[in-house]
């Protein structure tokens, strides 16, 4: 569920790179400041640089085909869409903001979204409260309800404060939504593995901005959690022969057999391995695997004491 993603290997193509004098993205913003400065209104509709095959193919690519947000597979999670990580055209939480036209058609504001995440839609979403933040009657509970959820013109920041003219550094905002390009979204997001038919994702910083994110995108849409559910069980087989090896060195008692420690050792490793390579960029809901994989190593230390 949403990783970090490098984009300084990829070349920008010319189409979007706005800065460059003579491509469509320049010529663009070139016209929708000169309305701006004579008064002329603009509509998100006058931006079409980023709506373009060889601009989808290089972010599908930087996003290892899939979803920037939420890691569904394109060809799983349907529809896809460009989508502008700062809203072109309004801010939902904003009436006063134009939307951010000048990064329309700026590489480093698009990312591949489902539209799922994208747009909105009201869909199942699995409520769930993890063990340290609930009341002992709510803890672990997990419930059902229907929500409107996705990104659409959602931009929310932590102070309620906006840049609202081209020129100013966009490092003045402090967005509660991740960028995955920018921020490490394992800072702001975990997981929990239930034994059900679900897996939820919850946010951990202080700032709120992993459980923001999770509101806003519906990162714990019914569907989402089972398909995630599904993945869980291919990473539960490893657990799985992690735990059998451990119990085969608990009952070695104070002469093991160096043989049979030595094959439960290297059951151990290549389960590790098995689930650290579950976790690689290209794969399905890396996130997950990458976080489940963590609790699984920090489970074999705690055990064997390393």
């Amino acid at each position: 569920m949403m990783i970090k993603v490098d984009r300084s290997p990829f070349p920008i193509p010319d189409r979007v790179n706005v800065k460059k004098v003579g491509t469509s993205a320049h010529e663009e913003f070139l016209k929708a400041l000169a309305a701006l400065e004579a008064g002329t209104p603009f509509s998100s509709g006058d931006f079409k640089a980023y709506s373009n095959k060889k601009v989808r193919e290089a972010l599908i690519e930087l996003f290892n085909g899939k979803c920037a947000y939420c890691e569904s597979p394109h060809a799983a999670s349907g529809d896809v869409d460009i989508e502008h990580y700062r809203p072109k055209s309004k801010v939902a939480e904003n009436d006063d903001h134009p939307g951010y036209w000048w990064l329309a058609g700026d590489w480093h504001n698009l990312v591949m979204s489902c539209t799922h995440c994208n747009q909105n839609r009201t869909l199942e979403v699995i409520a769930f409260v993890p063990d340290e933040e609930a009341t002992e009657e709510a803890a672990g509970q997990v419930t059902v309800i229907k929500k409107t959820v996705g990104k659409l013109d959602a931009f929310p920041t932590l102070d309620e404060t906006w840049v609202t003219e081209h020129g100013i550094p966009m490092s003045q905002e402090k967005p509660f939504l991740i960028d995955p390009t920018i921020t490490d979204p394992q800072t702001c997001l975990d997981y929990v593995f239930h034994e059900n038919e679900f897996c939820t994702i919850f946010g951990i910083d202080p700032e709120g901005r992993g459980a923001r994110s999770i509101e806003i995108l519906g990162l714990n849409r019914r569907l989402l959690t089972e398909t995630r559910f599904l993945r869980q069980l291919t990473l539960q087989s490893h657990a799985q022969q992690i735990s059998n090896a451990l119990n085969v060195l608990n009952g070695l008692g104070d002469a093991p057999d160096p043989a049979l420690k030595s094959f439960a050792m290297q059951t151990i490793d290549t389960a590790l391995d098995a689930l650290w390579d579950e976790g690689s960029d290209d794969r399905i809901f890396a996130g997950m695997c990458r976080s489940f994989y963590q609790q699984q190593l920090a489970r074999v230390d705690d055990v064997l004491g390393r």
